[in-house]
């Protein structure tokens, strides 16, 4: 008999570890040369928590768990060195500010990634903004990983000839605080009370500018099961698919839509938060989207 248990201890310890691994996350090297680059490096700033765990996705009853296994500074260096053409270009310096990139499950082998990330003109110890990349990607939870890497290196990329917007630069402690600066010019961060109605983007819910519709909502224990609309052509009352929204208000109450579902959203302290089944503590992006802190 014990011996039967020490075996079947075994076999499910050797199956956890058959069924779990770990996939390097690594930015794909394009063949192209960038000429007339106005940057000829790329220095990395990453603000995440965790710098190395972007989270995990599952499919076909493996669970894969994301991380950097070779560090970002040194993937963006490689990455400048491949594709920057050093002697046509200015020579500057572009500062890439990591502010999440975050895998998380979905339904039905679907899988999710949120990237956000800033790119600044280094100057001295002045930082001029360049352009800003805040996506959520949906993808097959197979493919989800080497598609959210292509978006990256295709950021990066795109942007090396691109000049700084005009406006004050920032130190680089104002870059790393940059939120603040962010929330402190979003309406949604400065109102206590929220527009009713249905969002169709992140741009829209944070400039508080909703369409606005005759709504019917199904409760339940304080969740949000349903929210139908008004159509006034059929005079018909219309399910809204969490899909196809970004988030909806009823009576003052805020409702972020992910997946097939909507969260309720909460204040905690400046940020803005709601709890998913797949994780908690996911943060809304003042600068546009959703992440996983």
């Amino acid at each position: 008999m014990k011996k039967s248990v020490l075996l079947f201890i075994l076999f499910m310890c050797t199956y956890q570890i058959y069924a779990q691994k770990t996939v390097g996350f690594e930015l794909p090297m394009p063949d192209d040369k960038v000429y007339y680059s106005r940057y000829a490096n790329i220095e990395c700033l990453n603000s995440m928590e965790n710098y190395s765990n972007l989270g995990q996705i599952s499919y076909s009853r493996k669970t894969e768990i994301i991380v950097a296994q070779v560090p970002f500074r040194i993937q963006l260096d490689t990455l400048a060195q491949r594709i920057i053409d050093k002697e046509s270009s200015q020579g500057k310096t572009l500062l890439l500010h990591i502010r999440n990139l975050y895998f998380s499950e979905g339904e039905d082998n679907e899988a999710f990634c949120h990237i956000r990330i800033n790119l600044y003109e280094k100057d001295n110890t002045e930082y001029r903004f360049v352009a800003i990349l805040d996506q959520n990607i949906s993808a097959n939870a197979k493919s989800i990983v080497e598609e959210a890497a292509s978006v990256f290196t295709s950021f990066v990329a795109d942007n090396l000839s691109k000049a700084p917007q005009e406006g004050t630069p920032y130190t680089l402690d104002e870059v790393r605080n940059i939120a603040a600066f962010e929330k402190a010019d979003t309406p949604l961060y400065s109102t206590s009370v929220y527009e009713d109605g249905v969002y169709p983007d992140f741009h829209s819910f944070a400039e508080q500018q909703p369409d606005k519709y005759n709504m019917q909502a199904k409760l339940k224990n304080g969740e949000l099961k349903e929210i139908k609309i008004s159509n006034s052509e059929t005079n018909k009352w219309e399910k809204v698919n969490p899909q196809n929204a970004y988030a909806v208000v009823y009576n003052g109450n805020a409702y972020i839509a992910k997946g097939k579902k909507f969260y309720q959203m909460y204040r905690n302290g400046d940020n803005l938060l709601f709890i998913g089944e797949e994780s908690a503590g996911v943060i809304i992006s003042p600068a546009g989207g959703v992440s996983v802190s």
